[in-house]
């Protein structure tokens, strides 16, 4: 589960189905969306890339700024950023 604020939290696992379940003081709520899971998309488009099919969607500073923001994430909640050993 990921915490989201004091309200309540939410489990995303794009690799294991296209759902999303939140969980507050209500109790547990389940979205879901019709299609396959995103990882299944993902992978598909990386392989056109590498075949030279398609053009990449994102490019290096997107991924780079995406592992910006998650160092932040990490640091807010007290861990500091990680870093490569």
């Amino acid at each position: 589960m990921i915490r989201i604020g004091i309200l309540g939290a939410a489990a995303i696992a794009p690799h294991n189905g296209n759902r999303i379940v939140l969980e507050d003081d209500a109790g547990e709520h389940i979205e879901t969306v019709s299609g396959d899971t995103t990882y299944s998309y993902q992978l598909h488009h990386f392989i056109d890339v590498v075949n030279g099919s398609e053009a990449p969607i994102t490019g290096g500073d997107d991924a780079l700024n995406n592992m910006k923001l998650i160092d932040r994430i990490y640091a807010s909640g007290g861990g500091g950023a990680v870093r490569a050993g």
